[in-house]
């Protein structure tokens, strides 16, 4: 008690060095005085997610007006959406709502250098029709008569039939067991068709290992590239647009923050951290970092936050997993359990409540260490509503005795 005292008689004295904010808060002072500037932007106004719902109409808007953005957008929900306003913008919402992911991976990647693909000596086509042909002159059979129905369609389509129908129905090879066979057991059971079995069943992992690089290749890998470069198209909009209202969401406000922090043309940031130059320019010293919470830290906030740390003489990160109510905006738990093997730190807990009675403890110790038990959660729907109803049961008895 005689430490706690002096401690708090040094904060009382020197309350001035002591700085509390939310890290919505935090970032809005750097944003405010760093960022903007390099924006080019004097001042701004706050906005919240409804406010801020007509600028994803806006930059629906500037697509239909854009032809050939339009058309590329018009291929792309095709693919992905039914053809709906409302849908469109839904996508446009979520796509903006995700950009941390992409400005993750732009970081971590430099420039989104394109993936190279496999090398394919023979094709997923050769190997089928070898198949085929070994079933039909060393089997001795009928390709109607063994293969499975899905297959017999192949029968004496073209190869780039044969190529569609595989990679439209790709998955079927996949399946478990003798489901993923293309050709019906039943009609290769003799023990003489041991052998033949064997070979067909060699030649058909082959097929897969190879379809499955040909659609890496084909689809993936271009699909990939559409949606970056669709994304692209979006965000530079939408950025064009809240620069020149100048209105920002504390969302806005954390993306901007981490990509003027991450270029390096800013000189904010180096392999030791946040830079003199930052720190001058925000007109603050950072001695001690606490972060309370912290299961409900989202990854760029961290990623953010970290650069801190770097400088920072000592770091306190407190928080409980079990509390982590912020998934819906993307807080992420797994960092605070994971936080020692982060930061490299000593953890320590507190064992003890100091805000709850003993009946509210023991609940929530039930109710966890039954949860902790289950290490694969394959409940189907029926199941779910089953334990959130006795669940709620046990809450209603437990309560209102």
């Amino acid at each position: 008690m005689e430490n706690l005292s002096k401690v708090y008689k040094e904060i009382i004295k020197n309350k001035e060095k002591l700085k509390i904010y939310t890290i919505d808060a935090f970032f809005n002072i750097i944003f405010k005085n760093i960022v903007i500037n390099l924006m080019k932007i004097k001042s701004y106004t706050m906005l919240d997610e409804e406010e801020n719902f007509s600028y994803y109409k806006k930059v629906l808007e500037n697509i239909f007006n854009n032809e050939k953005l339009f058309n590329d957008f018009k291929n792309f929900f095709t693919e992905n959406s039914e053809k709906n306003i409302d849908n469109y913008i839904s996508i446009i919402q979520r796509l903006i709502s995700s950009r941390w992911k992409y400005i993750l991976s732009l970081n971590n990647n430099s420039c989104l250098a394109k993936k190279e693909k496999f090398n394919i000596n023979k094709s997923s086509i050769e190997i089928l029709r070898e198949i085929f042909s070994y079933i039909e002159n060393d089997c001795k059979k009928d390709l109607d008569d063994v293969l499975k129905n899905d297959y017999k369609k192949y029968i004496g389509k073209t190869e780039e039939t044969q190529k569609e129908f595989l990679f439209k129905d790709f998955k079927l090879l996949f399946k478990d067991g003798t489901a993923g066979f293309i050709y019906n057991g039943n009609k290769l059971k003799k023990a003489s068709d041991a052998e033949h079995k064997e070979y067909i069943n060699s030649r058909q992992d082959e097929l897969k290992e190879i379809l499955s690089k040909e659609i890496f290749n084909e689809v993936l890998i271009p699909y990939e590239e559409k949606v970056f470069e669709l994304s692209s198209e979006i965000y530079n909009l939408y950025d064009s647009f809240k620069i020149r209202d100048k209105k920002f969401t504390f969302s806005d406000i954390a993306i901007y923050t981490y990509m003027a922090i991450f270029n390096k043309n800013n000189a904010l940031r180096d392999e030791n951290g946040l830079t003199d130059i930052f720190f001058e320019t925000l007109d603050m010293n950072i001695e001690a970092i606490f972060i309370d919470e912290f299961q409900d830290t989202s990854i760029l906030q961290w990623k953010i936050l970290y650069e801190f740390t770097k400088r920072a003489k000592s770091v306190i990160c407190v928080g409980d997993e079990k509390q982590s109510i912020y998934g819906w905006r993307d807080g992420e738990k797994r960092l605070f359990e994971n936080l020692e093997t982060i930061l490299d730190a000593k953890k320590d807990n507190l064992d003890k409540s100091y805000r709850s009675d003993r009946n509210i403890v023991s609940y929530c110790n039930q109710f966890f260490k039954a949860i902790e038990k289950m290490e694969d959660w394959k409940f189907s729907t029926s199941e779910i509503i089953q334990k959130m109803t006795l669940c709620k049961s046990y809450l209603y008895k437990r309560f209102t005795r």
